[in-house]
């Protein structure tokens, strides 16, 4: 299983592994867990108190969270679905993968986190 996390961590050790062989160096990597292990801690969850914890966590919340304050383009059906797309340049989006590495993030939970906070500013 790899996902964003994970290749940054294969990315590096791979790394770590080829400047090793190259200078005739010993390698010191950090030790690696199966993760069946990630999975048997997580079947041994008690599901019904997490349950519980989120149900009350989240029991205060009445609407939706929705951008309700744009301007938004009716049709005869409701409101019009429309997608914007934005490409970074290579130069932005360095900086953001720096700042991941440097804040132990990776890039999606940082973007699932600007949308939260944009969530956050149109629902007050």
């Amino acid at each position: 299983v790899l996902d964003g996390w994970s290749s940054g961590i294969l990315r590096s050790e791979f790394l770590e592994i080829y400047e090793g062989l190259r200078n005739d160096r010993s390698l010191r990597l950090l030790p690696a867990y199966p993760y069946s292990d990630y999975i048997n801690w997580l079947e041994k969850q008690d599901k019904e108190e997490a349950l519980t914890y989120w149900s009350q966590y989240l029991e205060s919340y009445s609407h939706r969270s929705e951008l309700s304050h744009i301007k938004r383009i009716q049709s005869n059906t409701g409101y019009e679905f429309s997608e914007s797309i934005h490409l970074f340049e290579e130069a932005q989006t360095e900086k953001l993968n720096l700042f991941c590495r440097r804040h132990n993030l990776t890039l999606n939970s940082l973007m699932q986190t600007v949308w939260g906070v944009l969530l956050q500013q149109y629902n007050n």
